[in-house]
């Protein structure tokens, strides 16, 4: 009913802006999904004035976690939760090079609208979390998941937790 909106930091040239062009452009073409981008602080203002709208959202993140995902996040309304800029699963810091996570979380402002959030400690784990993202439709994905490197040679193997 409302366009995919994907959050980044910033809309200046980075490894962020490079991933949500990406899933723009396989959404397009794939099933032609309407999708904007924006940054951290049009979104928190957005979220703020009510104008964020009824929108998925998928949140990006490398490293430190921003300002309009930690406030997300201090809901407290997933296992998730975030310390400081750190992210946090059920008291397990999530900041091992080269991990990445994916996970659900409920819209802030819609009941019927979800958040994705995709968080890479570094850009290696970054990169890694955007070959999970679920271009195609109809293939069962946990809440959320954990990897690291050794998903690049074990495959599945790799998976530290999914829930």
């Amino acid at each position: 009913t409302a366009p995919l909106i994907i959050v980044i930091p910033s809309r200046s040239p980075s490894p962020e802006l490079s991933g949500a062009l990406r899933i723009a452009h396989n959404l397009d073409v794939y099933h032609k999904l309407d999708v904007e981008i924006v940054g951290d602080e049009e979104a928190s203002e957005r979220l703020r004035d009510g104008t964020l709208g009824a929108g998925n959202l998928v949140v990006f993140s490398v490293g430190p976690l921003s300002g309009f995902a930690k406030n997300l996040l201090a809901q407290e309304t997933t296992p998730f939760t975030v310390r400081g800029k750190e992210l946090i699963l059920r008291g397990k810091h999530l900041d091992t090079p080269s991990t990445a996570a994916l996970f659900l979380h409920p819209h802030p402002s819609h009941s019927n609208s979800l958040a994705l959030f995709i968080h890479g400690t570094d850009q290696e784990g970054f990169e890694r979390a955007l070959r999970l993202f679920p271009i195609r439709t109809g293939v069962t994905v946990p809440d959320w998941i954990v990897i690291g490197p050794r998903a690049d040679e074990q495959g599945s193997g790799g998976v530290e937790g999914t829930g």
